[in-house]
């Protein structure tokens, strides 16, 4: 788990977290002991964190799977966007022993996304603007 390219954690059942791989530590610039039970509000983003709390406090409460996406900040103090997703952990009896979770790094990706929003937009007005009906293109 420390060699994949997701930061990956470990919650109890209350929510309250328990281990994080070396990926974590890496990015964060944090140890174990300033990432335990709730740490990990410190390297989110203060512009989302209620909100990234709230719905986890909710997929904990259904004991439903949990995904949202939020900046964490990174050793050097960038912050970074990212896909977290996490799944209840059940025993026998159906009980969550455990929540394992991960984050993906997606900011490229948002990134592109949104260049790509920001061409449509630009080649949108300039139809607009040249009262150009259509366009097509021919290879």
């Amino acid at each position: 788990v420390d060699n994949m390219p997701q930061l990956a954690w470990v919650a109890d059942p209350s929510g309250s977290m328990t281990w994080y791989n070396r990926r974590w530590y890496d990015f964060t610039g944090t140890d174990f002991e300033q990432m335990s039970g709730s740490g990990w509000r410190a390297v989110h983003h203060p512009d989302h964190l209620e909100r990234v709390d709230a719905k986890f406090r909710s997929a904990l409460a259904a004991e439903a799977p949990w995904e949202d996406v939020f900046p964490l900040r990174s050793a050097s103090g960038e912050y970074r966007w990212f896909l977290s997703r996490a799944n209840p952990v059940r025993n026998d009896e159906g009980a969550v022993t455990h929540w394992f979770g991960t984050s993906t790094d997606v900011t490229e990706q948002l990134q592109a996304e949104q260049a790509l929003r920001e061409t449509s937009e630009r080649i949108q007005l300039a139809l607009d603007a040249g009262a150009i009906i259509g366009t097509w293109m021919w290879d």
